[in-house]
């Protein structure tokens, strides 16, 4: 016992005399849309004394969230703004467009991070792809040709993301690019160890099914093996049609293990409505399994962790209902 507490003094003492040579004068300040990516760059930044800043805090969806005045003053005073693109978070786009110098802005969905993309999902069960008039999204849809935006879902992904994001603060702050590089390892590895552990608890419900909200599940559903078949909405605040709505209640009259899922900020009183039938109460007697899921952190505290608590509450809420309904 004495033995393995003196190696956790050693290796703290060692630790502790690695991060005394970073040159914290030279860290550059950071900020980050949006949770899971803030996440990444908050571990890669561990041991500087200046802390990457997140952007979108509050319990407002990204998508549509205006950046707070409170941030408009730090986003500016910081060397490097890092976020998805204009596809994800709209009310970034004027600011973002202020960056005129490359090497103050990467927008991931735009730049040459080696990622997994897909385009949004089509067919009938999809908002938007079966019928629908709507032509005013402001986000994607599955006919814009544009690439699903949830890239963090798959774990390679945020692999890549994390490499490129290393290579940027390295080439902003060359004095440390030691540590950069050191806690770039280990993201790696306890991403590697992430996904080792999600594959194995998600594996006996591959190939299930259900049915989402807004379809922001694609990456994780096609790295973990399950299945969304469909949308409520395209996007939330875009109306849905009757029609849409009459092919997804006909869906689940005849597929009753299906279960429905809403992300926060959303929910489930806002699907619920759509999904009473006739002679049956809503509530506990729920012909349809309904559940919540969090791709975005927003019921998570922000940290170095906040990726890896994400990807676990995501399975977690995932489990619940696909045990149900298996």
């Amino acid at each position: 016992m004495k033995v393995f507490v003196r190696l956790i003094w050693v290796f703290s003492v060692v630790s502790t005399l690695s991060f005394a040579k970073i040159n914290q004068s030279t860290v550059p300040l950071v900020a980050v849309s949006i949770k899971p990516i803030h996440s990444l760059v908050d571990f890669l930044m561990q041991g500087m004394k200046r802390r990457p800043i997140l952007i979108f805090t509050g319990k407002t969806s990204p998508h549509v969230a205006n950046v707070p005045p409170s941030m408009l003053q730090k986003i500016k005073r910081a060397k490097l703004l890092i976020w998805l693109g204009k596809e994800y978070s709209t009310g970034l786009a004027k600011i973002a467009k202020t960056r005129t110098r490359e090497e103050n802005i990467l927008t991931i969905l735009h730049s040459k991070v080696p990622l997994n993309l897909y385009a949004p999902r089509k067919g009938d069960l999809w908002a938007g792809c079966g019928g629908s008039k709507h032509k005013h999204h402001t986000h994607h849809n599955c006919h814009s040709g544009k690439s699903d935006p949830h890239v963090w879902l798959d774990p390679r992904n945020a692999k890549a993301i994390a490499t490129v994001i290393c290579k940027r603060l390295k080439m902003l702050d060359p004095e440390n690019k030691h540590y950069y590089e050191e806690n770039k390892v280990k993201l790696i590895k306890k991403i590697d160890e992430l996904t080792m552990t999600l594959t194995k608890r998600i594996k006996p419900h591959k190939g299930q099914s259900y049915i989402i909200y807004h379809d922001s599940t694609q990456y994780f559903d096609n790295y973990f093996g399950i299945k969304a078949v469909g949308s409520v909405v395209l996007e939330p605040g875009v109306p849905v049609s009757a029609g849409h709505i009459k092919r997804l209640r006909d869906y689940l009259s005849s597929n009753s293990n299906v279960p429905v899922f809403v992300e926060l900020p959303y929910s489930i009183e806002n699907i619920r409505k759509y999904f009473s039938f006739p002679g049956i109460k809503t509530g506990s007697m729920d012909p349809v399994k309904f559940g919540v899921l969090d791709p975005v952190g927003l019921s998570v505290a922000p940290g170095p962790y906040a990726y890896f608590d994400i990807m676990h509450h995501l399975v977690d809420n995932f489990i619940v209902q696909l045990e149900r309904a298996a």
